[in-house]
């Protein structure tokens, strides 16, 4: 309350203190009931006999999992107060840090999808990874200290372990949690009541949200309405959503028209971003591999995907399938950025996917030419014995060993 404000900071106690307790009081009051809820349940199941099918291993993993993504999500949300001066807000701004940074990879994707010809859509993998910026929906993948729910075994291999994910989730629960002391020192007292409690972010945030509102407008008008309404969203999604924070800014209906040139500006940033898209100013398409800097490399031809599916297999790594695969990119990039390519159904379609020494993964979906050179290297790969190996079980048989086969 702004009438009280000024006397509970007047307590004496430092101002990183009075966070941490309430930080720290707040996290008890859901993590003690929560482990007693956990002792319970093992005490029921050893109870009704079922003791020796919980694995106490597995069960600590469990609960070190909750308590990690608990408190990510609450340090962000502490965080999120924080910013707000009014609770209303405190819980949209909440729910937008949330879910922005997913919501705006996917439609980066969905860009990347309309204007790049040698875009491939995203695997389980790479939905996947999107969704690791969004803490609230990992959150329903991870089981314990493994991958694994009825989300995840559509994403990836069920079992395999998380810890890399929890580790760097606790380093940024870490992060936010200092990164609140920061600001709760630095939070003005009047400023309790107002939208956002620190002035200086009014424009970025403002600039920000409109930029990604006035995007995912213009997306939806274009699905809705076809290629000539992306602009017209574009336009209605930036300057409406200008206008509804400028008003929350104000608590005031007739802020609505405040900052008319932000307004032109922002308008004109989003537009610009558009077209950057539309004409590729980043290279996605003119991309192409170093060789020196990939690990490992996957293929897969349309013609041959009822034979030929490397979706589930593991990259191939041998220097020889590596250069088939960066050349293939080469051929492919030319092929399938010649303004004269005409009929499309004359090419042969060919999905590529590197894997790099920094760890990025790029999937680019290629036409290519039915030539003698790119059958020379498509049969290199597919007849290396790597390859057999690798996407075919009859090819890892030990004939020494037949029993389960």
């Amino acid at each position: 309350d702004k009438r009280k404000v000024d006397f509970y900071h007047s307590l004496p106690v430092s101002r990183e203190k009075l966070y941490l307790v309430n930080f720290v009081t707040g996290a008890v009051c859901v993590i003690a009931p929560y482990l007693v809820l956990r002792v319970l349940t093992l005490v029921c199941a050893h109870a009704m006999g079922f003791g020796e099918a919980v694995s106490v291993g597995t069960y600590l993993g469990v609960i070190l999992c909750d308590i990690l993504f608990f408190l990510l999500l609450y340090a962000m949300s502490a965080l999120s107060t924080i910013l707000c001066g009014n609770t209303i807000i405190a819980l949209l701004f909440q729910l937008w840090v949330y879910l922005a940074p997913l919501a705006i990879q996917m439609m980066h994707e969905g860009l990347l999808s309309l204007y790049c010809k040698t875009y491939a859509s995203m695997s389980y993998s790479d939905l996947f990874n999107h969704l690791r910026l969004s803490p609230a929906a990992t959150y329903f993948m991870v089981n314990g200290a493994h991958y694994g729910s009825g989300l995840a075994d559509n994403f990836i291999r069920a079992g395999k372990p998380a810890y890399m994910l929890l580790a760097e989730y606790a380093a940024a629960a870490l992060f936010i949690i200092a990164l609140g002391v920061f600001a709760f020192r630095r939070r003005k007292s009047e400023r309790a009541g107002t939208a956002l409690a620190f002035r200086p972010l009014r424009l970025p945030v403002k600039t920000f949200m409109c930029i990604v509102m006035g995007t995912a407008f213009a997306l939806g008008f274009r699905l809705i309405g076809g290629k000539f309404w992306l602009w017209p969203g574009l336009v209605f999604g930036t300057v409406l959503f200008h206008c509804i924070i400028e008003v929350i800014y104000a608590f005031d209906l007739r802020a609505l028209v405040k900052h008319p040139v932000q307004m032109l500006t922002i308008l004109a940033v989003t537009a610009l971003l558009m077209v950057g898209m539309q004409k590729d100013v980043l290279g996605y398409d003119r991309w192409l591999p170093d060789e020196s800097k990939v690990t490992g490399v996957k293929l897969d031809a349309d013609r041959y995907a009822d034979r030929y599916d490397m979706s589930s297999a593991e990259p191939l790594n041998e220097a020889g399938n590596i250069e088939a695969a960066c050349r293939l990119a080469q051929l492919g990039r030319e092929t399938t950025l010649d303004p004269s390519l005409g009929d499309t159904t004359l090419y042969q379609s060919h999905l590529l996917t590197f894997y790099m020494k920094n760890g990025s993964v790029q999937r680019r979906r290629y036409m290519m030419k039915d030539d003698a050179e790119v059958d020379g290297l498509l049969s290199s790969m597919y007849g290396s014995s790597e390859y057999k190996a690798k996407t075919r079980a009859l090819f890892r048989v030990d004939i020494d060993d037949c029993s389960s086969i």
